[in-house]
């Protein structure tokens, strides 16, 4: 089973509980039974940023993790790319149901880890897709090119999008207003302009705390105290 290792926490004095994330079963909590351990064959392979195959003994309530083995390592450097990359993972962590499979969520992942990775990439804009893949799998949000009521979203035109509900002209140009061509620019996937950055990180945040309703992301507190925007 491949995956990624999104979370992990003391057990005992040699022991992890790791939270994986896997295409083919979503979230999955597993014990690494002696990973602590200094001759341990688990310990120095269960890092983060790294695809992983995991071979699992799953007769006990919580699955043993029995053996793992590096696929690729995605080396990303220290600093505002690595937080940005645990605001995924604590977004994955705390929105997604455990044993849920998710696998578009899954493939965007593996896309942001590889754009980031990319000392030539856009940092925001690999943030904003992957916010917009999560949401849009998780049916929080539609496809942008149309309204609610059919008609094609027009670059010049102001927009508002509601939470479930689509995406709606917005006539009197509210304060969370969008323009057309943001909405356009997220729904492509491409590389995103200055105002698509600054309005799409709005929209996002918007709707991750509508999805997530009050659980709090402590990542978003690391970038604040850094004076940095996730």
């Amino acid at each position: 089973m491949n995956g990624f290792i999104i979370h992990q926490r003391k057990y005992k004095e040699t022991s992890l509980f790791l939270e994986l994330f896997t295409r083919c079963r979503g979230r999955l909590s597993v014990l690494a039974k002696g990973a602590n351990r200094p001759k341990s064959n688990l310990g120095s392979d269960l890092q983060p940023l790294c695809l992983l195959d995991f071979t699992l003994h799953e007769r006990s309530t919580i699955p043993i993790l029995k053996s793992v083995d590096l696929i690729e390592n995605y080396h990303i450097s220290m600093g505002s790319k690595t937080l940005s990359i645990f605001y995924i993972n604590e977004l994955i962590y705390k929105g997604l149901l455990k044993e849920d499979s998710s696998p578009l969520i899954f493939d965007s992942y593996v896309k942001a880890l590889k754009e980031i990775s990319n000392v030539d990439s856009c940092l925001e804009t690999a943030l904003r897709k992957f916010e917009y893949s999560f949401l849009y799998s998780l049916g929080v949000i539609s496809d942008l090119i149309a309204t609610n009521s059919g008609e094609p979203v027009l670059p010049e035109l102001r927009y508002k999008v509601v939470p479930g509900g689509g995406v709606f002209r917005d006539m009197e140009c509210s304060t969370y207003s969008l323009s057309g061509d943001t909405l356009l620019q997220l729904s492509e996937g491409n590389r995103l302009d200055k105002t698509a950055l600054r309005e799409s990180k709005y929209l996002m945040r918007g709707l991750i705390e509508h999805f997530l309703d009050g659980k709090e992301l402590s990542t978003r507190n690391l970038f604040k105290s850094k004076g940095k925007n996730s």
